[in-house]
C-alpha cells in the first residue's frame, strides 16, 4: 500500500496501474520497460523479439502463469534461443548437454533455471548476471562451468539436509499436520527446496527454519491445495518477526526460542482448518482417452497447447484397460519402468519414471494409467509416447 519515492514505480499491481496484465514476472516488467524506452527507434515486436531469450528462460524459471502475454513472450522466446547470439546462454545449454532446437519449458524449468539459481542459493547471484551480460565466448563458458558446479553442490547440500528431516519427521513430528523443523546446520538458501519435496511425498504442509541474519532465524514453507500458508502464518504472527507470501508458498523471520510456539500454534489452526482428505494427493484427469485417439495426430494437436506451465498445464489423460505387452525396468538402479501397452487393439510404448517397484505389473497384465502425451525421438524417427504419472 505504500508506493517508495521516484521517478516512475513500474508495477503492473498497482491498484492505479490501469495496465491490462497483471501477472508479469520481474523479467516481464523490465521487458516493458526496454519496449518503453525503445519506442522511438524501433517497433514494440521488435524489442520483444530481441530480448524474448532472456524474458522466457526468466518467465518460466519464476513459474508465472503461461497465459496471456506470459504465453505469448514464452512462445516467442522458445523459438529464438535456438537462434540467440546470447553467448551466456548457448554456453549454459551446452555444459546442460540441451539441443537449442529442442528447448520446451521443462527443459528451462528443471536443467536450465536450477543452474542459475544455485550460485545465488550458495553465494551471490551477480555471477549468473555476468553469464548473461558478457560477450566473451570464453569467459561464457567458464561462468557456466561454475554455475554447474555450484548446482552439484547446491544438490548433495539439499539431500543431506532432506534424508536428516525426513528423519527428524517421523522421529518427533509423525502426528502434525504441518511439518516444522528446524536446525541451526542448515544452508538457508536450499531449505525451501526440501519444504517442497518433503510436502510432495507427505502432501502436509512443511516449514523449514534455518539460520539467517542478526542472529534472526528464517523459514521457508510449502503448503498443499486449500489451506493457506500466508493465512495460517497470520494466525500466529505473534510468534514471528515477519513474515509473507501466498497460498502455496510463503518465507518468515522468527527467533529461535520461539519456534516450539510458533510449531504449536500453527497445528493449532491446521487442526481446525485442514481435514484428513485435503491430505491425499490426488489426481484429475481433463479426459478419458480411446484406442481411436493414440496417435501422432492427437499429439500434434495438443502441442498448440504449448507452452506449457503453471495456469496451461500440460493435459492429463485417463485410459483404462490396457493390456501390458511388454515391460521392461531401466535407468542405473532400475528405478523406472519402460512398458508396450494395448488399448483396443493399437499398441503404444510409455514411460513410467519412479515405477520400478511395482513389480505386479507383468506382461499380460491389465492396467489403467493417469499420463500425458509426448513424443519419443530415436534415430529421427518421432513414434506417440506415453509419459505414465500414474497406474491403477
Amino acid at each position: 500500500d505504500i508506493v517508495p519515492e521516484a521517478v516512475a514505480v513500474i508495477d503492473p499491481k498497482q491498484k492505479d496501474c490501469p495496465y491490462p496484465f497483471k501477472a508479469l514476472a520481474g523479467v516481464g516488467v523490465a521487458l516493458k520497460l526496454a519496449q518503453a524506452l525503445n519506442m522511438e527507434n524501433v517497433s514494440l515486436l521488435d524489442t520483444i523479439v530481441k530480448y524474448s531469450d532472456l524474458a522466457a528462460i526468466g518467465s518460466i524459471a519464476d513459474i508465472v502463469p503461461l497465459i496471456d502475454e506470459n504465453r505469448l513472450i514464452c512462445s516467442i522466446g522458445l523459438k529464438n534461443i535456438s537462434t540467440s547470439d546470447n553467448k551466456g546462454i548457448k554456453a549454459l545449454m551446452n555444459i546442460s548437454g540441451l539441443d537449442v532446437s529442442k528447448i520446451d519449458t521443462v527443459k528451462i524449468g528443471f536443467v536450465l533455471a536450477p543452474k542459475i539459481n544455485a550460485v545465488g542459493r550458495l553465494e551471490n547471484a551477480s555471477r549468473a548476471v555476468e553469464l548473461f551480460l558478457t560477450d566473451d565466448t570464453q569467459e561464457a563458458e567458464n561462468i557456466a562451468n561454475e554455475l554447474h558446479e555450484y548446482n552439484v553442490q547446491r544438490q548433495q547440500i539439499e539431500q543431506e539436509i532432506l534424508e536428516q528431516a525426513d528423519t527428524m519427521l517421523n522421529k518427533y513430528y509423525p502426528d502434525d499436520k504441518v511439518v516444522v523443523l528446524s536446525n541451526k546446520n542448515w544452508h538457508h538458501g536450499v531449505v525451501g527446496i526440501v519444504a517442497s519435496r518433503l510436502t510432495k511425498k507427505y502432501f502436509k504442509p512443511c516449514i523449514m527454519i534455518s539460520p539467517g541474519t542478526e542472529g534472526l532465524y528464517k523459514g521457508s514453507g510449502r503448503s498443499i491445495e486449500n489451506f493457506s500458508l500466508y493465512d495460517a502464518l497470520d494466525f500466529c504472527k505473534d510468534t514471528l518477526k515477519s513474515f509473507g507470501g501466498h497460498e502455496l508458498a510463503a518465507g518468515l523471520v522468527i527467533e529461535r526460542e520461539k519456534v516450539d510456539e510458533f510449531r504449536k500454534k500453527i497445528n493449532e489452526y491446521a487442526d481446525e482448518n485442514i481435514t484428513d482428505d485435503m491430505m491425499v494427493s490426488t489426481i484429475t484427469a481433463d479426459c478419458e482417452l480411446k484406442g481411436r485417439h493414440l496417435n501422432m495426430s492427437t499429439v500434434m494437436e495438443l502441442d498448440r497447447l504449448q507452452p506449457y506451465g503453471t495456469g496451461n498445464k500440460q493435459p492429463v489423460f485417463y485410459i483404462k484397460n490396457m493390456t501390458v505387452v511388454k515391460v521392461m525396468k531401466i535407468g542405473s538402479n532400475k528405478q523406472h519402468l519402460k512398458l508396450t501397452l494395448m488399448k483396443e487393439g493399437v499398441t503404444v510404448d510409455a514411460v513410467a519414471f519412479g515405477f520400478g517397484n511395482k513389480n505386479n505389473i507383468k506382461f499380460n497384465s491389465n492396467i489403467s494409467v493417469m499420463c500425458n502425451l509426448d513424443i519419443n525421438e530415436y534415430r529421427e524417427m518421432k513414434n506417440l509416447q506415453l509419459k505414465i504419472i500414474d497406474i491403477k
